[in-house]
């Protein structure tokens, strides 16, 4: 189950460049597994994903950047959850979640 771990909430309608960062931390010995963090603005997400373990003190960054265009009222949220848990505890902190208004976004699709 994901639990919110940062909100942005009354931004101003309009198209922003979203990053969300934090640290992923095993704690004691034997502790791992993965953390799982989702980005979303309105309908655009970004996912990061660290596989940590700890043998004295596992830490991994994690990073999402995003583009997309919030509507009146949207929000943009960091939302984690764990998988394969072992150990004590993983847990993730010093997070921060950016949102940048930007003029415009244009997604190009690239093909192979």
């Amino acid at each position: 189950t994901a639990t919110s771990i940062a909100t942005l909430t009354d931004l101003p309608a309009g198209a922003y460049v979203v990053t969300g960062t934090s640290v992923a931390t095993a704690h004691g010995a034997g502790a791992g597994g993965r953390i799982v963090c989702n980005l979303t603005a309105g309908a655009s997400t970004g996912r990061a994903i660290a596989s940590i373990s700890n043998p004295g003190l596992g830490q991994e960054s994690m990073a999402s950047v995003l583009t997309g265009t919030l509507a009146a009222g949207d929000a943009v949220n960091l939302s984690c959850w764990t998988e394969g848990l072992t150990g004590d505890s993983i847990s993730v902190s010093s997070t921060r979640v950016v949102a940048q208004p930007v003029m415009a976004v244009e997604s190009v699709a690239v093909t192979s």
